[in-house]
């Protein structure tokens, strides 16, 4: 069994805390980034809206091919997420492989899974440290699990934000 994990803050530090119950090793790997933003990076999207107006409705609308300078489009995150898994089904073929990544990335997997649209207006529900297991058989990946948070604990409507 491997451990991987995007190499970027939140997942890495979320990769660790798993390392520590489980006794693996956390190997990062970049090409489980969240999508690269470029000049837009860091910033929220008010942000973007009040400095780069005409590019935050580009950034939000569904073009598969539009980037902020410096950045990457929808098409090319997608293509660089399906690559990344098919590799790893290349890789690590028979064995387990516990990958800690982000929304989008999750987000793409399931239309690239699923077969829908890159930039599909479909809304896909990923809750935060859900659980999604993927099976790579025969050839062919297949979702088990998605958005399963049983291993949660349970909170009241008092806790509730």
């Amino acid at each position: 069994t491997h451990l991987v994990t995007s190499d970027l803050g939140r997942a890495h530090h979320t990769a660790q805390l798993i390392a520590k119950h489980v006794g693996l090793e956390v190997e990062p790997d970049a090409r489980f980034r969240e999508r690269g933003f470029g000049i837009a990076e860091g910033k929220t999207y008010a942000e973007i809206d009040q400095q780069f107006p005409e590019m935050f409705s580009r950034i939000r609308d569904t073009d598969p091919d539009f980037a902020a300078p410096g950045g990457e489009s929808r098409r090319q995150f997608y293509e660089r997420v399906c690559a990344v898994m098919n590799d790893y089904a290349d890789t690590y073929r028979g064995k387990s492989v516990l990958v800690v990544t982000h929304g989008g990335v999750l987000a793409a997997i399931y239309r690239w899974l699923k077969g829908l649209p890159i930039a599909s207006p479909h809304r896909i529900e990923i809750p935060n440290a859900g659980y999604n297991r993927l099976q790579f058989d025969g050839g062919v990946w297949r979702i088990e699990t998605w958005g399963d948070v049983a291993h949660l604990p349970q909170r009241t409507d008092s806790e509730a934000i």
